[in-house]
């Protein structure tokens, strides 16, 4: 008798984790602070949790919709929407190019912007010099 209520308390814990799981999974957002590699961590580590590999084709397809609602950059998400991936793998390799990318477009667009406002300081532009 206790070895039956066992099988049964595990049973119902298991799969009251794996909602738990799950509900975060469908619910996980990129930080702003996290990135696209971080993010993709702990959705592959709770997919893994929730899913089985007889599931792989559902898990990939989960991943791929939960990773692109998830992450912080519209425009990275937009870019992976429109390419219509259909493996995991892919599109976060792609996500993580346009991370790159993006990245390093700010910050150009950021030293420009300095390098501006200082010729128009050096330049007499500026009323108090």
């Amino acid at each position: 008798p206790n070895e039956c209520y066992e099988q049964i308390k595990r049973a119902i814990e298991g799969n009251t984790i794996r909602t738990e799981c799950r509900a975060k999974l469908f619910k996980l957002k990129q930080g702003q602070d996290e990135t696209v590699t971080e993010f993709a961590t702990k959705l592959l580590e709770l997919s893994d949790r929730v899913y089985d590999e007889e599931d792989s084709a559902m898990k990939n397809q989960i991943r791929l919709d939960c990773f692109i609602a998830g992450l912080k950059s519209d425009r990275i998400a937009f870019n992976l929407i429109k390419e219509e991936f259909d493996e995991f793998q892919k599109a976060y390799q792609t996500a993580l190019d346009l991370e790159a990318v993006y990245s390093l477009r700010d910050k150009v667009g950021h030293a420009e912007e300095v390098s501006d406002n200082l010729f128009q300081i050096q330049g007499g532009e500026n009323m108090y010099f």
